[in-house]
């Protein structure tokens, strides 16, 4: 059989395998530029890191590895993530799937479920105010997986469950 060859396995594998190689050169083009972009931007230091891999032959399937951030719950952890870049990106934003999850047994936040659905305004999986939703002339790749690491990965994760904010500060919480 010719096309994609997983040497690893990937959540996207049937999307990608669906979509094939061809793609509509805006898509390629963009994708392109957002993955030089990672080469320079994405955090890393000593305390959270975020890693991108990918084959450059396919750019639209990619591993994402994110080290949990100082002084979080998710500190010295490392947290894999699918990401497959679906034929109508940039209209829509990439698809993301934790892969961290105990095989469907672990829901460690509130914004990540044991299914490995990553729930985020800016993946459109989460009904946030209109500005925080995708947005394929202002929206980015990067902006994604800093919001993971930013607001995802945080100190106190109860407070991202949706309600639970207000109590913040109260005996509640």
């Amino acid at each position: 059989e010719g096309g994609i060859k997983f040497v690893v396995s990937h959540h996207f594998e049937s999307n990608a395998k669906a979509t094939g190689e061809q793609s509509h050169p805006a898509r390629v083009k963009r994708i392109a530029q957002e993955a030089v972009t990672l080469s320079t931007s994405l955090p890393l230091s000593y305390s959270s890191s975020v890693f991108v891999r990918y084959d450059t032959s396919r750019l639209d399937v990619m591993k994402v590895l994110i080290t949990g951030p100082a002084d979080t719950p998710y500190a010295n952890g490392c947290f894999e993530f699918d990401v497959f870049f679906p034929p109508d990106y940039a209209l829509s934003p990439m698809m993301i799937n934790l892969q961290t999850t105990g095989h469907h047994s672990v829901r460690f936040n509130p914004n990540l479920y044991n299914d490995g659905k990553v729930c985020l305004s800016v993946l459109n999986t989460w009904h946030g105010r209109p500005e925080e939703k995708w947005n394929a002339q202002t929206s980015s790749f990067l902006q994604v997986l800093v919001s993971i690491q930013s607001l995802i990965l945080v100190p106190e994760p109860y407070f991202n469950e949706p309600g639970y904010e207000r109590a913040r500060g109260t005996p509640a919480g």
